[in-house]
């Protein structure tokens, strides 16, 4: 593959996952870390175990910095509800240094490429996502639009730009001009190379759709197993969900194409009761 071929091959693949929602709950991380790593390890021939500790690195560094920006949820008078600026950009950083790692650079240049992934991040804007109808098909954050950019950010300084190594620290850093509520260094940098955080922040996701539906799909199979529902003897559901349900996205019944399709709990509830085995039938058009 030529090297011309990364940004294109990088954004496929990261629309591609985010597309059909190949990613894992929690900080969402899959479509944003893992296409970069891939592009830049096929052209470097690496080995399988060199992709597997890369991808592991970014999901460690993006997992510990979305963290300590708290940018996904909030806790308002006792209710869940979304920040004002919300989204999953930081995990550039993760992005960045994997492809850093790939490319076998000094500590030094791992800092200035990280330095610079920060400043040509996408914005924080999954709030937007959440409150506006319809949604946009770009979701949370577009997936192809940062794995180029974490390349954009590794291969620059590779052939000399400089990064801002303090991209992250004090008053001024990336949490406060993306919009962050907070930064808290310390729980992004404690038990670093003591343990690893993204294993169990990273729940495995059993249907192509919002993490969040997936307690009431469970509860659902299990009815209709048990019972031996068939779809014309179901007259309606009553399900139980999270506070973040209440957002219009979920709402939504207007369903024109795969976001649409994700975030719709009545759409989900309903394919599940068709008996359509999970996966990407679920964002099939039939016509």
């Amino acid at each position: 593959m030529a090297i011309g071929c990364l940004p294109r091959r990088c954004f496929v693949n990261g629309e591609l996952i985010n597309g059909l929602d190949y990613d894992a709950a929690g900080k969402h991380l899959p479509p944003f870390v893992i296409p970069a790593a891939l592009a830049v390890a096929e052209i470097n021939r690496v080995t399988g175990k060199a992709l597997i500790t890369a991808c592991a690195l970014a999901h460690e560094i993006g997992i510990r910095v979305g963290g300590a920006m708290g940018s996904h949820r909030d806790i308002v008078n006792g209710k869940v509800s979304f920040p004002s600026v919300a989204g999953h950009s930081t995990a550039i950083f993760g992005g960045t240094a994997a492809v850093a790692k790939l490319e076998g650079f000094s500590k030094d240049q791992v800092a200035q490429a990280l330095g610079l992934a920060g400043h040509i991040s996408p914005g924080q804007v999954q709030t937007t996502m959440i409150k506006n109808m319809p949604p946009t098909t770009a979701k949370y954050l577009l997936a192809g639009w940062v794995s180029q950019a974490e390349i954009t950010a590794a291969y620059l300084i590779k052939v000399g730009h400089r990064g801002d190594i303090a991209i992250l620290d004090g008053d001024w850093g990336y949490w406060r001009y993306t919009g962050g509520s907070r930064w808290d260094a310390d729980a992004a940098v404690s038990g670093l190379g003591q343990e690893w955080r993204f294993p169990r922040a990273t729940p495995i996701k059993q249907y192509p759709c919002c993490r969040i539906m997936h307690g009431a799909l469970d509860c659902l199979a299990a009815v209709i197993e048990k019972n031996g529902l068939r779809p014309q003897e179901i007259e309606s559901i009553h399900a139980y969900l999270e506070a973040s349900c209440v957002e219009p996205i979920f709402h939504n019944r207007d369903i024109r194409n795969q976001v649409d399709a994700q975030f719709s709990v009545a759409y989900n509830l309903s394919v599940l009761s068709f008996g359509i085995k999970p996966g990407v039938h679920w964002q099939e058009w039939t016509r």
